[in-house]
Parts: C-alpha cells; structure tokens; sequence
C-alpha cells in the first residue's frame, strides 16, 4: 500500500515538474519572438544590417540553422 502512495506522489512530481519545464520554455520563446519582432522593426527601419538581422536569427534558432 505504501508504495502505491509514493507511486502516486512521484507521478504527481513528475507531472508537475514537466509542466513548470514547459511554461519556461514557453516564456523563453515568447521573449525569443519579441526580441526577433524588434530585431526585425530595426531592420525595416535601416537600424541593423540584414547579414546581422539573419545571424541573430539563426543564432535564436539553432535548428534553422540551414536559412
């Protein structure tokens, strides 16, 4: 019986500890689209380069890496 509970309590912490890990990296890419959104405002307005604007965005983006 007893170890049904810890069963069940280590589930819980597992469900919960992958939840707390999802919302950061939801938050890390909703901040990682705001900073591309401004990147890109900069470039339209002629404040960065587009070579930069491209490897700030590869750099953000690893897996497309192959832009």
């Amino acid at each position: 019986m007893v170890n049904v509970r810890q069963d069940q309590v280590l589930e819980q912490n597992l469900i919960t500890n992958t939840l707390q890990s999802l919302k950061l990296t939801e938050d890390k890419v909703d901040n990682n689209m705001k900073s591309i959104k401004q990147q890109y405002i900069d470039l339209k307005e002629g404040k960065m380069s587009q070579s930069n604007f491209m490897r700030n965005l590869r750099m953000t983006m690893p897996h497309y890496r192959d832009w």
